[in-house]
């Protein structure tokens, strides 16, 4: 690591941060960040030119927007969550979706929140709405959902995709890279 910066919630002005990252020689720029950072540090790299070989943000890069924000140009630009965005479960999920709220969703917590419910779906089905029975079969059952057969362990979803990258048109997960359904990842990024 050749730079390590933190900045206030409601920074609206990159230039500082990104000029220093750009100028640090660093072949890759990470930032845990939320969609505005997400999308100022976007627009600053744009307009500076800066393009490293790896450019990850964090909330807001698989929002259906972020092509947008970036002028076109979100090709190989990674951030948390992705999808096998092959699966025909996907693809049935965000035509669903955006025929009944007008727009895609996002690539990340969207299709999780909504394996959530179907998973709630289930358990009902299988022991009814008995609080006990039903936390019961949550925590132990095997789901089949939007995002593939889902197991809790310790009652926590632990089998998710950490990284996605935009590739063609669709915001890809690419890690775990042995995950069925991961895209190889795109690296270095085309330039913007």
């Amino acid at each position: 690591m050749v730079y390590d910066a933190t900045y206030p919630l409601g920074t609206s002005d990159f230039a500082a941060i990104m000029s220093e990252a750009q100028n640090s020689g660093a072949d890759s720029f990470i930032a845990f960040s939320y969609p505005p950072g997400s999308f100022g540090m976007t627009k600053t790299a744009q307009t500076m030119g800066y393009n490293p070989k790896v450019f990850y943000i964090s909330v807001g890069g698989a929002f259906p927007i972020y092509p947008g924000v970036a002028d076109g140009k979100a090709e190989g630009v990674m951030a948390i969550g992705g999808v096998d965005a092959d699966s025909p479960a996907i693809q049935a999920y965000f035509e669903r979706h955006a025929a009944f709220v007008g727009n895609p969703p996002d690539s990340w917590a969207s299709a999780i929140t909504y394996a959530s419910l179907e998973m709630l779906e289930q358990a009902v089905e299988r022991v009814g709405l008995d609080h006990e029975a039903l936390a019961g079969e949550l925590s132990t059952g095997t789901f089949d959902t939007v995002v593939g057969d889902v197991t809790l362990e310790d009652n926590q979803l632990r089998d998710l995709w950490w990284v996605g990258q935009w590739q063609g048109g669709a915001f890809r997960a690419v890690n775990p890279a042995d995950k069925q359904g991961a895209a190889a990842p795109i690296v270095p990024k085309p330039e913007w």
